[in-house]
């Protein structure tokens, strides 16, 4: 696992919430604290589409997601805290081995931001090579997008 704090708070909160730097991961879950407390679960319900406008994968989108959690906090008053577990589309987690989902998560609480990476395996395995790929992509991935990182020692 990788743990790493954001230093540039409020650059990163605008590429998150307004940029498409996230537009390309799903949304897991995210529960966003202001005046009330809300839980937004990203599971696509499939009642909800036709079969032929269905999109494609078992998650929505950030970029689906995004313009409502930024109606959530937009506003003269910071949230009280944020959290959001992206996870890499199963598309891309596929060029993984042994990976069933790769997890980002963001914690927004006190004024600042901390990520965190997880990994769920598809079988038991000792071996940490996934881990290694995974935090190897996200330590890439915030770097190619101009995001300083501290991580963890």
């Amino acid at each position: 696992m990788l743990s790493f704090d954001i230093p540039e708070v409020k650059p990163f909160m605008a590429q998150l919430l307004k940029g498409e730097t996230f537009d390309g991961f799903c949304l897991h879950t995210a529960q966003i604290v202001t005046y009330a407390s809300f839980l937004i679960e990203g599971n696509r319900v499939e009642k909800y589409y036709s079969p032929e406008e269905m999109p494609e994968g078992k998650y929505c989108t950030w970029k689906e997601i995004k313009p409502l959690v930024f109606q959530l906090v937009r506003g003269n008053k910071l949230p009280v805290s944020m959290k959001f577990v992206f996870a890499l589309p199963e598309t891309q987690t596929a060029a993984f081995p042994n990976a069933s989902a790769l997890f980002l998560n963001l914690v927004f609480s006190n004024g600042k931001v901390r990520g965190t990476t997880a990994v769920a395996q598809t079988s038991f395995s000792l071996q940490k090579d996934t881990d290694i790929a995974w935090e190897a992509w996200i330590k890439d991935f915030f770097q190619r997008e101009n995001i300083p990182i501290l991580l963890d020692v």
